[in-house]
């Protein structure tokens, strides 16, 4: 029993009628790769992309020459500047955002605030009435028949009772 493993790693056994068409045909998508010249031109594009891409990361940077030094830094630099324009752009969004949410927050407290002074308002409105009726009830009545000095006396010191009880 004779076995073959290929450059996929898969293992075919010599007595499996499956496993001898898939040697096959690996076998000829290899060949193929070796033959065609635009399979190989892609694996060299891939190669120097990926070698412009560790050189781009400061790796592989040895063998380069002062000119292209200089070029890689100019895309490098250009590459930041690209990169600060767009992270200045997100953070003025950003900012718009803020200072959108600010506004809808200065309008609703606005709007509360209002609210606050209406319930306020006819919160003092209902006791002025009940404060009036208290007080008039609990200060000392005037007598109508009888001295005048004291009815005047005594008027005085029903206006300075209802008086305090207003202020409270």
């Amino acid at each position: 029993m004779r076995s073959f493993e290929s450059p996929c790693f898969i293992h075919i056994n010599s007595h499996n009628p499956l496993s001898i068409i898939l040697l096959l045909h690996v076998t000829k998508v290899l060949a193929l790769e070796a033959n065609d010249p635009e399979i190989s031109a892609l694996k060299e594009h891939i190669e120097k992309l990926q070698l412009e891409g560790r050189q781009m990361s400061g790796e592989d940077i040895d063998v380069l020459s002062m000119e292209e030094l200089h070029e890689l830094e100019q895309q490098i630099s250009k590459g930041i500047k690209s990169v600060k324009e767009r992270k200045e752009q997100l953070l003025y969004e950003q900012l718009q955002k803020s200072q959108e949410k600010e506004q809808k927050v200065v309008e609703e407290n606005e709007a509360l605030q209002k609210q606050v002074e209406e319930l306020q308002q006819r919160t003092a409105i209902t006791e002025i009435p009940r404060k009036k009726r208290r007080s008039a009830a609990s200060c000392p009545k005037t007598p109508t028949n009888g001295d005048e000095n004291s009815a005047m006396h005594l008027g005085l010191l029903a206006d300075v009772c209802c008086r305090n009880e207003d202020e409270v």
